[in-house]
């Protein structure tokens, strides 16, 4: 059986579901007040919604050859934007969209040059060229860093690689042969390049949505700082303090513990119950550990979920046993649970020697850290640094 596609209304709902989708997505984000990369991909569906309304009133009025020039431009931003967005969600700093812009306005000019005569295929050419790169950047950064890491990713991915593929061959043929072509028609004119459009959308706005709501989960966690000088401090300030008690302390054989301590079970709080429960939850743990610890210890917020005590102690001190209350705190009775979640945290400790006060604070911090995150491989409450290390467990 053959089906066959009226150009028209192929091109009417391929601009609907654009506008549908695009107008969601800015809505939502608008909403959310959201972070880089998701303002960034609602510039790209605001870029694809200007290129549908182009190519529609060039549709409508032959005269205002103009109007390709700006729907080209729009279609290469689309592509561009979601290439930045993805380097952005991943963290990665950099010039890429310079290019994007250079190569929105070249797509622009190649259609002004042709002029009016230029026709449906003014300018498609570097169009082509420049969506098929930008797609395929944005699908490899897809399977890389922490949009790799999100199963979320796959889908938006594999669209993006076939989406830069199919503007590869369509490039080919393009410049090999014309729009002409019987093959050219068949396989890559409006009509099948407007299903690919389609596909494209729906999965990128699905995708996208669930990777910033992933993210957002916990950069929702927004707890207000007490006025102490304890959480008030920053990294730098922390370091400085500790620095200053490893030098005094070593004359008197008193040396420094740093824990750093990790609530394990924050993300299951707010992936089950939303922010402001993970929000509540965050803000009765950390008052827990402030509770359990020496108390003159100092205590760092580094992230919602993520604290890094320092407390100065006397040689031969167990600073086990400061870990264990801590852990043993969140297990009090009187400790918030939801849902039946209950608090669980992992601690890694490293230990000053009192001999040797150069060794500097940031080292010592980041010992704590790294030997928390060797607990959680082992699946251990607490590791203290000098403790044997067996080797950690596979998967």
């Amino acid at each position: 059986m053959n089906i066959e596609f009226d150009l028209q209304s192929v091109v009417f709902v391929t601009a609907l579901v654009v506008v549908v989708a695009g107008v969601t997505f800015i809505a939502d984000t608008l909403v959310r007040r959201d972070e880089v990369a998701g303002r960034i991909w609602a510039l790209a569906y605001l870029s694809g919604m200007l290129t549908v309304v182009s190519y529609l009133f060039w549709a409508a009025n032959g005269d205002a050859w103009w109007a390709v020039a700006v729907g080209n431009a729009g279609y290469v931003a689309t592509a561009g934007c979601m290439w930045v967005g993805a380097r952005a969600y991943n963290n990665r700093p950099g010039f890429i969209w310079v290019f994007v812009v250079l190569m929105t306005v070249a797509t622009a000019i190649a259609v002004i040059i042709e002029g009016p005569s230029g026709g449906d295929w003014a300018g498609a050419g570097i169009m082509f060229i420049s969506i098929a790169a930008f797609a395929g950047g944005a699908g490899v950064e897809s399977l890389t860093g922490s949009m790799g890491a999100n199963p979320n990713a796959r889908a938006l991915a594999i669209v993006l690689l076939l989406q830069s593929a199919y503007y590869s061959v369509r490039t080919v043929l393009f410049i090999t042969g014309g729009p002409d072509t019987e093959l050219f028609q068949a396989g890559f004119s409006t009509i099948p390049t407007s299903f690919v459009v389609i596909t494209v959308t729906i999965v990128g706005a699905i995708s996208m949505s669930v990777l910033r709501a992933d993210r957002a989960r916990l950069r929702g966690v927004r707890r207000s700082r007490r006025p102490d000088d304890a959480s008030g401090l920053a990294i730098g300030g922390l370091e400085a303090l500790a620095d200053g008690w490893m030098k005094r302390g070593s004359r008197y054989g008193r040396g420094v513990a740093v824990l750093a301590v990790r609530f394990d079970t924050l993300s299951a709080v707010a992936t089950a119950f939303g922010r402001h429960a993970a929000d509540e939850m965050c803000t009765a743990w950390t008052e827990s550990v402030r509770a359990h610890c020496p108390p003159f210890a100092a205590v760092f917020e580094d992230v919602p979920g993520s604290l890094i005590v320092v407390t100065s102690i006397d040689q031969g001190t167990d600073a086990r046993a400061i870990a264990d209350r801590i852990v043993d705190g969140l297990l009090d009775p009187g400790m918030a649970d939801l849902g039946g979640i209950r608090p669980t945290a992992t601690i890694g400790v490293a230990l000053s020697d009192p001999t040797n006060p150069e060794e500097g604070a940031r080292t010592l911090i980041s010992r704590a850290e790294s030997t928390a995150q060797y607990a959680i491989a082992l699946g251990e409450s607490v590791v203290i640094a000098t403790d044997e290390r067996a080797e950690a467990p596979a998967g």
